[in-house]
């Protein structure tokens, strides 16, 4: 390969200079590919003198940094491709990746790839990848749970049907202490996928976990029997529950609530 392209290369001068720069491209991806680490450092700061303003290269050498684990080194060279194109979409996602990779190492990382997320989707207000990471970094990495939601609203409005996005903004409302916008994002979930019965299980134990400082239900309060509905037979839930598996004696109690409801109201809803 190197061979092909020297003698391929052109000879005048700014048709050199740019058969260089192609040359070192490669050179530089090879040797980072077999893993001469050293080498491919030194490949790409020259080719970086080559092309200092190629926001590609840039974002090439980012990733490489990355992949090796020099976190810092990487963010810098993002951060220059996105001040040299700061509305190239494909720099503002590989900017993202760079940061997101480090944001167990670096600090600052995951609010540096929240603002290239959120400027890429202004972009593109349909990119439903960069939606979903942008909510989950809201929601796991900087706890901005309200913030999360949006995002991943939007991406439920373009992908319906994932499970995976609306299980994360369900999540992000019960973070936010936002129960009924929880109780509607999970409610429009069950409707179109009426058989995932995990999502009818995640309802019951978000909503168990509200209460952690009342006395115990009754073995067939309200509470119970609304959270045994909405496990069993998907009806809407009213009020406080506990969790089922908190401890054998809170199993059994549930349990023995279940058990006293009604046969209509244990099975009817699997049926519609």
């Amino acid at each position: 390969m190197i061979a092909i392209l020297l003698v391929a290369a052109p000879s005048s001068g700014a048709s050199e200079a740019e058969g260089s720069a192609a040359f070192q491209f490669v050179l530089a991806r090879s040797l980072g590919l077999e893993g001469d680490v050293d080498e491919a450092l030194a490949a790409w700061e020259e080719l970086l003198q080559l092309e200092i303003d190629d926001v590609y290269v840039r974002v090439e050498y980012a990733r490489f940094l990355s992949d090796i684990g020099r976190f810092g080194e990487a963010s810098v060279q993002a951060q220059e491709a996105r001040r040299l194109a700061p509305q190239n979409t494909d720099v503002l996602r590989a900017a993202a990746d760079v940061h997101i990779a480090a944001r167990r190492a670096e600090p600052g990382s995951a609010d540096r790839a929240v603002e290239s997320l959120e400027a890429l989707v202004k972009l593109q207000p349909a990119n439903v990848e960069a939606l979903v990471d942008l909510g989950r970094l809201l929601l796991l990495d900087l706890d901005k749970p309200e913030e999360a939601a949006a995002a991943l609203t939007s991406a439920v409005q373009h992908r319906p049907g994932s499970r995976m996005i609306q299980s994360f903004l369900v999540e992000a409302w019960m973070r936010a202490s936002k129960r009924p916008e929880a109780e509607l994002a999970l409610s429009r979930f069950l409707e179109s996928d009426p058989e995932f019965l995990r999502g009818r299980l995640m309802l019951a134990r978000r909503r168990a976990n509200v209460v952690t400082t009342s006395p115990p239900a009754t073995p067939c309060s309200e509470p119970l029997r609304t959270s045994a509905r909405m496990l069993t037979c998907g009806g809407s839930w009213r009020g406080s529950c506990i969790e089922p598996a908190s401890s054998s004696a809170a199993s059994r109690s549930w349990m023995d609530c279940w058990k006293s409801l009604p046969i209509r109201s244990r099975i009817g809803s699997s049926r519609r």
